[in-house]
């Protein structure tokens, strides 16, 4: 039996027994509710083989887990089918890791073997990496990226700089200058990500721009980019003008080979670099 038909299958039994056993025990009306809400999202996540909600989904079967823990004879029946899910849920994250794994060595060895500032990262861009991670795999957005234009607009300060555009400077919103708590960044992290997926849709919808860099779709996500992909959105993001095309771009490629050599480097070159990190460092 297939994946998808399983999971159909334990969920089948999963929702029988829910309702009809349920007079077993009678939960009161905001914990029935939640129940039903855990049963969906579950549904909804694991029939879609979705791997970016997996702390959530844990906690809806916590939550389910719940209504029936003063019945045995259902609760043994229930976390059976709870342990086939989390066994599933475990061997994908480990399946997802390990092609992670595999596909960010494969990248590295691709791209990084000119780069001029090897296996230096300023300090400041890895003292926050866990909070940008979080958001990034929630969001299915390389982590590596966001740090890497987070560094070249704000050399990776927690922080709004004095003109008030922020650390990832959008200039449409005023942020008020001076330090920033962990809550306030990871608001900011998200506003950055919504403001790249926009500068990716403007392209997507631009027939001109895509003409000029191609058709393909741009691959972004926590696991799965590509270089082009990288590029160009970096070049989207700080501003696609005469002398910043994703070929002559500094702000993409500074450091990435002896054609850029910088002061400072590029998103393309830390971003391969913080790759490193992360295969050095298990993540």
């Amino acid at each position: 039996m297939n994946l998808g038909l399983k999971y159909i299958f334990y969920l089948v039994i999963f929702m029988f027994l829910t309702y009809n056993f349920g007079y077993t025990y009678q939960p009161d009306l905001e914990r029935e509710l939640k129940v039903r809400n855990s049963v969906d999202i579950i549904k909804n996540n694991i029939i879609n083989k979705d791997l970016s909600k997996l702390n959530e989904i844990r906690e809806k079967i916590d939550i389910i887990s719940e209504k029936f823990s003063d019945n045995n004879k259902i609760t043994y029946l229930i976390m059976t089918r709870i342990q086939v899910i989390q066994s599933e849920i475990e061997n994908r994250e480990y399946n997802n890791k390990f092609l992670g794994y595999e596909f960010k060595k494969s990248f590295i060895e691709t791209h990084g073997q000119e780069i001029l500032t090897a296996g230096y990262i300023p300090q400041l861009c890895l003292e926050n990496y866990d909070i940008v991670d979080k958001v990034a795999k929630e969001r299915d957005f390389p982590t590596a990226l966001i740090i890497s234009i987070w560094y070249r607009e704000s050399s990776c300060r927690k922080a709004n700089p004095a003109n008030g555009f922020g650390p990832f400077q959008i200039t449409s919103h005023y942020h008020k200058p001076g330090e920033i708590s962990s809550d306030e960044f990871i608001t900011k992290i998200h506003e950055f990500i919504d403001f790249a997926e926009h500068k990716m849709n403007h392209f997507s919808n631009n027939p001109k721009l895509k003409d000029i860099y191609g058709h393909e779709v741009l691959q972004v996500n926590y696991n799965n980019f590509d270089m082009r992909s990288i590029k160009l959105l970096s070049v989207l993001y700080s501003g696609l003008v005469t002398g910043n095309s994703p070929t002559t771009s500094y702000y993409a490629n500074a450091n990435l080979n002896s054609n850029f050599e910088s002061t400072r480097d590029g998103v393309i070159t830390l971003f391969i670099k913080i790759l490193e990190w992360e295969l050095q460092n298990k993540i």
